[in-house]
Parts: C-alpha cells; sequence; structure tokens
C-alpha cells in the first residue's frame, strides 16, 4: 500500500476564512454599483462637469489612493507582526533546547500547531488588507444609492 505523505490539517477556525469569502462577495456585489454610478455620472457630466461632479471625481481618485495606502500598511504591519511572532517562539525553542535537551519540554510545538499559526497570520494579513477597500466600496454603494443622477447644468452650443 502506497502511504501519502502527511499533508498540513486546515486550521482549526475557518470562520476566518468564511468572513474573508463574504467581504470578496460584498466587494463583488458594491464594485459594479458605484462604476455604474460614477460611469453614468461622468457621462452625463461631459466635458465640463459642474462643481458636485467635479468633487465626486476628485473624491473617486483620492479614496482609490487612500484604500491602496491603508490596505498596504495594514498588510505591511500584520506581516511584521507575524515575523516578529514566529522569531520569537524560535528563540523560545532554542532556549527550551539549551535549557534541558533531552527533556520533553525542548521538542517544541508540534508541526500541526505551527501550521495552524501561519495559516492565522494568512487570514489576518488578508483579512487587514481587505477592510480598507470593504469598507470605502460598500459605503460608496450605500451613499450613491441615494444620491439622484441629474443632467448637466452646463448650455449647449448650437
Amino acid at each position: 500500500m502506497k502511504r501519502h505523505p502527511a499533508r498540513p490539517p486546515l486550521p482549526a477556525d475557518m470562520s476566518a476564512w468564511w468572513r474573508h469569502g463574504a467581504r470578496m462577495w460584498e466587494i463583488s456585489l458594491a464594485t459594479p454599483q458605484v462604476i455604474a454610478h460614477r460611469t453614468s455620472r461622468m457621462m452625463t457630466a461631459g466635458p465640463v462637469p459642474n462643481e458636485r461632479d467635479r468633487r465626486e471625481f476628485i473624491r473617486m481618485g483620492q479614496e482609490k489612493v487612500e484604500a491602496f495606502g491603508e490596505s498596504w500598511f495594514a498588510m505591511g504591519l500584520r506581516l511584521w507582526q507575524a515575523q516578529q511572532a514566529a522569531m520569537m517562539d524560535a528563540m523560545q525553542q532554542g532556549m527550551r533546547l539549551w535549557a534541558a535537551p533531552w527533556s520533553a519540554a525542548s521538542r517544541g510545538a508540534a508541526p500541526a500547531a505551527a501550521h495552524q499559526q501561519a495559516a492565522r497570520a494568512l487570514s489576518n494579513v488578508i483579512g487587514s488588507g481587505m477592510a480598507p477597500v470593504h469598507r470605502r466600496v460598500t459605503a460608496n454603494a450605500k451613499r450613491l444609492a441615494r444620491v439622484k443622477l441629474q443632467p448637466s447644468t452646463r448650455k449647449k452650443s448650437p
């Protein structure tokens, strides 16, 4: 009988991954609504948008840059925290090995626990990266759903 190599176990807490999936689903529903509203607004504004439209178009660009920056910063912070936790675990295992090289306590954490710690860290990185985008997209979808499109007030040339 052929033996298969051991696979790392799934994380014990899958609820975080379901939350990430739900966030992605909400983003995928809200994004087309925001794009459709803003594109319609650009079409009706024409080459010379009014003040209200200009504010919205500027806001659109600023929000993208801010969300991108917040997302990268949050993901970098989570990665740094995960790296620090992994380094601390490695140092503690080294100290246990040095203190009692033949004891059962010096063997360290089981590989399954290390896999779960890595999966939890990855989940935290993904969640913190999606949060600013999710927050902005869903807020824009709600806000723009209340805004009625108005035809441009500029004069048309004959």
